[in-house]
Parts: structure tokens; C-alpha cells; sequence
């Protein structure tokens, strides 16, 4: 398609395609009720946060906090030339933790989350031991707020529990439990990862620039075969600070879609294929950028300082809030994006012109009685 071409049906498209489609998201995530329990998902999530910072906190320092560790051991069998400063400097994950929380919420509520991780840090293990069980207990009930909302978006039946009895239902309990724990701790890793990557790459920089001999020419013939590795490599080893700038904002929104394309497809309890998560995935992590971007000089500059330390709880609770208004408007377009386009939709033509394709769900609605259910689509 040429570009002339593109430039002409590109207003066709947006009044066809793109505003009915948005429409249709917002219908059904405002029927969805996800103004109402987002504020439940934000009051869950915020007693979360502390036991599951300090959970993953714990382990970062148990992994390289001490100077015989395992990964600083292996770290100065890799080269030695990096020194015992440059691993402690590059390896900070807690500084990093908040310093995006100073330039996502205020500084305010990073002052707040760092006393309050020194004052659970100074009883050691036993912290650690109470985050975990505290974590179990308030991420199942995120978890079922966000299990409801999802499915409530998707519009799918509740399951019947086939087997009764008491052992049954126990059992049937711990398991959603154990489930929502290990992911809610999974999502939070990979946003903890995204978080931190800043970290990762001004490590692996320090550590290639640090490399020799053998080990730096296996490194550089590795890079060779990769699509633009190799000017990659040799701007890191001349120290170009633009290889940062550029890598951390990619790999930060690559990170932000692997975890948002992993929720939305497997948390509705039906059958979503991968092809229809990604572009609701893409949308949803450019909003939250944008969000982080303007939360932090709304909230950071509002009157939440006028309101003392139960200020930044405010802030950090109406973060918590917008970020769930987002998501849930992610999960609301995959659904209309799967029943329009994707593999809900209804079969299309093999010969489907614009017009056809338009009307695929109706112009406000997602599921006219055309589209195929779960069960034709086996």
C-alpha cells in the first residue's frame, strides 16, 4: 500500500474502525462497574506493596548483599576488573525502587515506603517471614478483584465446583490462593524487572567494558550475528551514553507488554489465543507510561503535602486507583478487539471489503449473535 493510499482511507479507517471500537471499550468497561472496584483493587494492592517489596528486597539482598554471595562471587569470576564499588553501585535495586517511585507518584510517598521498609528491615528474617504470609493473604484478594472484573468484562459464567464436601472446598480455597499468590508474585517480578532494567543495563555495560581477551571476542562475534548488534557493541565499549537512553525505554516497555500480554491472556477463565492480547497489551502499557509521566506532576505537585504523612497514603492510593482504571480499559479492548477482529469474531469473507469488516460486531457492540462462541471454535 502506498503512502498516498494509506493517507486517504487512514480518516475512513479512524471513523470506521478505530471510534466504534473505542466506543465499545468504553461501553463495556464502564459496565463493568471498574470505577467501583478499582478502588477495591487499590486498597488490596496497597497492603500488598509493603510485604511484597520486602519479600523481593530480601532476596536481592540475600543474592548480593553480602560480599561472599553467589552472584557477586560469579560476577568477579566473569572479570576482574569490576570492582566490588561498581557491582554495589549498579546492583542498588532498593534506590531504584525509589527513585521510580519519586518520579512516578512523589517524592513524598518514597520517603514514606523507605522508612517503612528500614523499620520492617531492622527485624531481619522474621519480616520476611510475616511479608510472605501477608502477601499470601492480601493477594488473593487483589487476585479476586481483578478475577472479578476481567471476567465480568469477558462476560464468562462463573465455574460449578463439580466435586461438594468439605475437603473439597478447602482444597478448592488454598489452590485459588497458592494461584493468585504465585501470580500476583510473577507480575510483580517482571514489573520489578522492568523497573530495575535501568540497573541491568548500566550493568552489563560496566561488565562488557570490564571484559578481555577471549571472552570480549566470543561477546563480539555473538553480537555480530544479531541485526544492529555489532554497532551496539562497539558504541557500549567507546561509552556512548546514548545506548542507555535508547535501550532503557525500550526494554521497559517490552517488559511492561510481556506482563500485560500474560494477564490478559490468562486470566479470563475461557480460552483468549495470544493474537488477540497484544494489541491491547501495546495500548495498555503506553497509557500506563503516560500516566507514570503525568501522575508524577499532578500528584507529585498537588495538595496531597498539605495532609502530612497520611498525604502520601492518599497519593499512593489514587495512583493505585488510575492504574487500575487503566488496566481494566485494557482488558476491556482485548475483549472488544477479540469479538471485532480477532479470533471471536464472526468467520470473515474471503473476499471482505471495508464496509464488511466495519460492521463485523456493530458499530457500539462487540458480540452480535453472528459471532462464533467458544464451543464453534473448536
Amino acid at each position: 500500500m502506498s503512502v498516498r493510499t494509506f493517507t486517504t482511507r487512514l480518516p475512513y479507517n479512524i471513523k470506521n474502525h478505530v471510534v466504534p471500537t473505542m466506543q465499545a471499550t468504553f461501553e463495556r468497561w464502564n459496565k463493568a462497574e471498574s470505577t467501583l472496584l478499582g478502588a477495591a483493587m487499590a486498597y488490596y494492592v496497597l497492603f500488598s506493596l509493603f510485604p511484597l517489596l520486602l519479600i523481593i528486597l530480601s532476596i536481592i539482598g540475600f543474592l548480593v548483599g553480602s560480599a561472599d554471595s553467589g552472584v557477586r562471587t560469579f560476577l568477579g569470576d566473569l572479570s576482574s576488573n569490576t570492582t566490588e564499588e561498581s557491582i554495589t553501585g549498579t546492583l542498588d535495586a532498593r534506590e531504584r525502587i525509589l527513585l521510580t517511585l519519586r518520579e512516578s507518584v512523589s517524592p513524598d510517598v518514597a520517603n514514606q515506603i523507605d522508612n517503612v521498609l528500614q523499620q520492617l528491615n531492622e527485624s531481619g528474617g522474621q519480616a520476611g517471614l510475616i511479608g510472605f504470609f501477608t502477601l499470601l493473604l492480601s493477594a488473593s484478594g487483589a487476585f479476586g478483584i481483578l478475577d472479578r472484573v476481567v471476567n465480568i468484562i469477558w462476560e464468562t459464567q462463573e465455574k460449578v465446583q463439580q466435586k461438594t464436601g468439605i475437603v473439597w472446598t478447602v482444597l478448592n480455597v488454598v489452590i485459588k490462593k497458592l494461584v493468585s499468590f504465585v501470580l500476583v508474585l510473577g507480575a510483580a517480578v517482571l514489573l520489578l524487572v522492568s523497573m530495575l532494567v535501568g540497573i541491568i543495563i548500566s550493568f552489563a555495560i560496566t561488565l562488557l567494558q570490564s571484559l578481555s581477551g577471549g571472552a570480549l571476542a566470543q561477546v563480539r562475534d555473538i553480537a555480530s550475528a544479531v541485526p544492529g548488534g555489532l554497532f551496539l557493541f562497539d558504541s557500549a565499549m567507546t561509552g556512548s551514553v546514548w545506548v542507555e537512553r535508547l535501550l532503557l525505554p525500550l526494554a521497559t516497555l517490552a517488559i511492561a507488554v510481556l506482563t500485560l500480554a500474560l494477564l490478559f491472556k490468562y486470566l479470563p477463565d475461557l480460552k483468549v489465543v495470544w493474537r488477540d492480547v497484544w494489541l491491547g497489551a501495546i495500548l495498555t502499557a503506553v497509557l500506563l507510561a503516560v500516566l507514570s509521566s503525568l501522575s508524577s506532576r499532578i500528584i507529585g505537585g498537588s495538595s496531597f503535602q498539605n495532609y502530612g504523612p497520611i498525604g502520601g497514603v492518599m497519593a499512593l492510593l489514587l495512583w493505585m486507583y488510575l492504574t487500575s482504571l487503566v488496566f481494566f480499559f485494557g482488558v476491556a479492548f482485548t475483549r472488544v478487539y477479540a469479538y471485532r477482529y480477532g479470533s471471536y469474531s464472526a468467520a470473515l469473507p474471503t473476499a471482505a471489503t471495508p464496509t464488511d469488516y466495519s460492521t463485523i460486531g456493530g458499530p457500539f457492540r462487540d458480540d452480535q449473535p453472528g459471532c462464533r462462541t467458544r464451543e464453534q471454535r473448536r
